[in-house]
């Protein structure tokens, strides 16, 4: 619901429905689908370049206690979910496991102000060799490293795909 010192902007592009709220605080929400609509699957293309770049990002769960658990993290997405790759057990993956809400916000090294934050939710667990050779991949994004050099003896690999329900900027 929308206050009263809140404006509404809405504007319809093809078969996705994108409702922008701007808030007293002037940070301006995307709203992705609505009911009765076709969605688009795709994240917003800032967003998408925020997460493909080289920008850590911070992703907030729900620990068991029910307070906020959030950690700094190397992070994915294939152009339609947001991938973080974490250990099976670490904090994380055992909140999301019990409850998939997530927040996800990531920021341009080179400039802070361009931002983006994800409210949604894990619909997926990837684990086997997908999420294996999918920690290589981000080692060489984030360290120009072409294998993952902080493995512990028995790790074993996930990817959580997120899928976004909300995207702030």
């Amino acid at each position: 619901m929308v206050s009263s010192s809140n404006e509404l902007f809405e504007q319809d592009k093809g078969n996705a429905e994108l409702r922008y709220y701007k808030a007293s605080s002037s940070i301006p929400v995307l709203l992705l689908g609505d009911v009765g609509r076709k969605m688009s699957s795709l994240l917003p293309e800032k967003a998408r370049k925020l997460l493909e770049e080289k920008n850590f990002a911070f992703i907030g769960t729900i620990a068991n206690d029910g307070s906020p658990h959030v950690t700094q993290t190397w992070v994915d997405t294939d152009g339609e979910y947001v991938l973080i790759n974490t250990a099976i057990g670490r904090a994380k993956e055992k909140n999301t496991r019990r409850d998939p809400r997530v927040w996800v916000a990531v920021a341009d090294h080179s400039n802070p102000y361009n931002q983006a934050m994800i409210k949604g939710s894990v619909v997926e667990r990837i684990t086997g060799e997908v999420a294996e050779s999918h920690i290589d991949k981000l080692a060489k994004k984030y360290t120009g490293l072409d294998k993952y050099g902080s493995r512990r003896p028995g790790e074993r690999r996930i990817i959580l795909k997120i899928k976004a329900q909300r995207v702030f900027f």
